[in-house]
């Protein structure tokens, strides 16, 4: 789960100025924490916490990642959290377009 949370970290530092080595970051990741026993509550949270990463940089990819998971706790749970994320984005769009219609 260290790795997992080293590379996840990692890769939010990266964000969008070096995206194809934040996606790197996040595949290394997603290999971790598939090493994780199935059974082990950090497993779920450790793919949680990749895709969470790769809707940041990459949502297409971080959707698909989702659908690959195996169990569906963990393929729902990853599916939540890149909605949430998606929300948050568009909710932070909406926000800012806001601000510069009433500035304008």
């Amino acid at each position: 789960m260290q790795k997992v949370w080293t590379f996840t970290s990692a890769a939010r530092l990266l964000g969008n100025s070096e995206r194809s080595r934040a996606v790197e970051l996040l595949e290394d990741a997603l290999a971790e924490s598939r090493r994780i026993g199935g059974s082990d509550p950090d497993r779920a949270r450790a793919l949680t916490a990749v895709a969470a990463g790769m809707v940041e940089v990459d949502p297409v990819r971080a959707i698909q990642m989702a659908k690959s998971f195996t169990g569906e706790a963990p393929r729902a749970v990853a599916t939540l959290a890149i909605a949430r994320s998606c929300l948050r984005r568009a909710k932070t769009h909406w926000l800012q377009s806001q601000t510069e219609l009433e500035s304008s």
